[in-house]
């Protein structure tokens, strides 16, 4: 299964929309296939039951975005990834909206994806200190900001990705 979640009115073939708002188009067709407010409540997905997330557009206008991000790490497969883009720092799109909630550089993943080499499942940055982010794999994340990340979940499959 694949989700878009912050999908509005965007739908990906082979996707399931998931949005915390009922997403309707001019002609009545409803975009959302799953209501959920993932900033506050849990994914109603199993564990590691998720091959691919695409959320483009979406975390910049979260207010609890750990949350968001830890629960994305739940319910993606351990070789699953998280797609995405955020407005970059700088940008117009990134002060312009008055929804947004945060601005993004490629640095703010390094929280997420930073390894630290005395806990490898905990982020590297902010030092020792423990806020409860799960760790991911950068897979790529651009200036742009567009982003791949895939959740750090068995120290198996931290000997493989080291190993690429």
């Amino acid at each position: 299964m694949k989700l878009n979640i912050g999908s509005g009115l965007t739908r990906i073939e082979g996707f399931t929309n998931v949005d915390c708002v009922a997403c309707t188009d001019d002609k009545g067709v409803q975009y959302t296939d799953v209501f959920c407010n993932i900033e506050k409540e849990p994914l109603p997905f199993e564990d590691d039951s998720i091959s691919e997330i695409a959320c483009y557009e979406t975390l910049e206008h979260l207010e609890n975005l750990i949350f968001a991000m830890n629960e994305m790490w739940r319910v993606l497969e351990p070789v699953g990834n998280l797609k995405g883009k955020v407005p970059r720092e700088g940008g117009r799109g990134a002060l312009a909206d008055p929804n947004h909630k945060r601005i993004f550089i490629t640095d703010t993943f390094d929280y997420f994806t930073g390894v630290n080499r005395h806990n490898s499942f905990r982020p590297k940055r902010p030092g020792n200190a423990d806020y409860g982010i799960k760790p991911w794999y950068k897979i790529s994340v651009d200036k742009g900001i567009n982003f791949i990340l895939r959740p750090r979940k068995t120290k198996e499959y931290d000997k493989k990705m080291e190993t690429l």
